[in-house]
This record gives C-alpha cells, structure tokens and sequence, in this order.
C-alpha cells in the first residue's frame, strides 16, 4: 500500500531548500518511494471513481501523462532551480488536444499545503471559437453563470481573464461579453490550505474524489464544448 505521509511533505521541502542536482539525485530513492509511487496509486485510485461518472477521463500513472515531471524547464526562466518543490496530478479529457488545451481536474501538492482545481487551462482553437456560441446560447450562457457564481460563494477562485481587450466588434454591453476576455476557464481551491490529514490516509483517492465531484458542474460544462469538435490538422497529409 502506497500513500503520501509525512515524509512525503518533509522530501517536498527538502527540495525546497535544496534545490541542486546533486541533492537530488542523492535522494532519488527518497523520491521514487515517498513521492512517485503514492502519486502513482492516487492517480488510479481516483481515476477508479471517476472514470465511471467521466467517460473518457484519462487516469494514466505516468510521468507526462497523469503525473506532471519534477524538474523545471529552466530555457527561458530567470528562476533556474532544477526542481519543482511541488507534486502535481491531473485527470483529462482525452480529446486530441493534449492535458494542457482540455478539461481536467488537478492536483496540487506541496510542503505546506495543498489545492484543487477544476477547469480547462487553456482553450483549443476549436473550443476557443465555439466558447462564444455557447457564451450567446440562452441555456448555455446563464448557467456557466450561475457555475461560476456557486464556485466562487463555495470560496473557490476563477482564473483572470487571459485577453486586454474584447475581440473587435463585439457589443461590451451584452449579456456575458466579459467572458470573451477569456481563452481558458478553471477555479481553484485556496493555495494555502493546510494538507489535509485525508490526504496522508488510505482514505486519499475517494477524499480527492469527492472533491472534485464538487466541481463537476463547470467539468461537465466545458465538456459539453468539446464534444465532436474536430482535430488539429494532420501536417503530415
């Protein structure tokens, strides 16, 4: 039986305050055992609740898969720490876009506390150009408001808008324009939330679960604009 503990958290913040190659490599094992395999069995331990209730819900315990890897891409960053001092998970919508571009549910992890979070990080194009049809739609429309409104009264946050300006043309006064500033939708828990002791239990799968289930107005929501939306083009035709 594999489950986050204690020393899970005391590793996250040993790479917090020692962020180097060498250390490390000198506590790989440390990590493959206290961090890697409990992430490994709460993604399938989650993915066994939800799959049921999400067809098509990708629960894949691999590293770029369900498991996001620890170091950092550090090319274009001034912060050249080599690892993350965080463990995150997602479950996705398998569509032909990739984790990032499709609806999802994530995981957060860190030293001090941890987050939840519903949402599609970033749009697609296709859902990008339907995202407006379904914004205009007179079902559509007010009960993403209304989604939003009950995340937000649960104390949940929602993403800033992603856009400085409305596309051109587009009436600001109507119903839900200021959701056009928008190329990606998601709430998250608060950050700081101290690690719940559910989290360090056997008990960790179904208490991520449920809260995610929460959450699953606005899933189903996004879902609903993916669905049958066309693939990227194949460049190879």
């Amino acid at each position: 039986m594999f489950e986050f503990s204690r020393k899970s958290l005391a590793l996250l913040n040993g790479i917090r305050e020692n962020n180097s190659r060498l250390w490390f490599q000198e506590h790989r094992e440390a990590v493959d055992e206290y961090l890697l395999a409990p992430a490994r069995e709460l993604v399938l331990k989650v993915g066994e609740i939800l799959i049921p209730k999400f067809p098509g819900l990708v629960a894949d315990p691999r590293t770029d898969r369900s498991i996001y890897r620890m170091y950092r891409d550090t090319r274009f960053s001034r912060d050249k720490s080599p690892y993350k001092d965080w463990l995150a998970l997602t479950w996705y919508l398998n569509t032909p876009f990739g984790r990032l571009e499709s609806p999802c549910f994530y995981f957060h992890l860190t030293a001090d506390g941890f987050l939840w979070s519903v949402g599609c990080y970033r749009f697609c194009p296709p859902a990008l150009e339907r995202w407006a049809l379904f914004l205009d739609d007179r079902k559509k429309g007010p009960k993403l408001e209304k989604i939003i409104a009950d995340l937000k009264n649960r104390g949940l946050q929602i993403n800033e808008p992603q856009r400085k300006r409305l596309p051109a043309g587009t009436d600001k006064n109507k119903p839900r324009a200021q959701y056009l500033l928008y190329r990606g939708l998601y709430s998250w828990s608060d950050p700081d939330n101290p690690v719940a002791k559910e989290l360090l239990s056997p008990g960790a799968g179904r208490f991520l679960a449920d809260l995610f289930l929460s959450g699953r107005a606005l899933f189903d929501w996004l879902s609903a604009l993916y669905e049958s939306l066309p693939g990227p083009p194949n460049l190879l035709d």
